[in-house]
């Protein structure tokens, strides 16, 4: 019983990740009015961007794009919150963007994040 609950909330929890990657994609390709990543030309102002990033703020780019509150990546990266929200907002600010949204649509748009297919069939 404890099992199929865990299985529930597992399935849940990747059904409401994957409509957010897609909410993402969606924005990006209004937005940009392409495809991302696959179907675009060479970005080098976009290369430009993702170069001045650090490998932190790569890292909690990801954590962003895996659907990561500020709280939660302060816990497990063992880091304050103002820490996280100054990180994040470097993080905006080198790439241009207004929003965590548009950063992790922008990750996306620029393959630093790789699509994840689901694994369920």
């Amino acid at each position: 019983m404890i099992g199929d609950r865990l299985q529930q909330a597992a399935e849940t929890r990747t059904e409401a990740t994957d409509a957010i990657r897609m909410s993402v994609t969606v924005e990006s390709i209004i937005v940009a009015g392409t495809e991302p990543a696959a179907g675009r030309a060479r970005d080098p102002i976009g290369e430009l961007r993702i170069r001045t990033l650090t490998r932190r703020e790569r890292e909690l780019l990801l954590l962003l794009a895996s659907g990561w509150s500020n709280r939660r990546i302060a816990s497990e990266c063992l880091l304050s919150p103002n820490t996280v929200r100054t990180r994040v907002q470097n993080i905006l600010v080198k790439l241009g963007v207004h929003s965590k949204l548009e950063a992790v649509a922008f990750a996306f748009e620029h393959g630093l994040v790789p699509p994840q297919r689901s694994s369920r069939s």
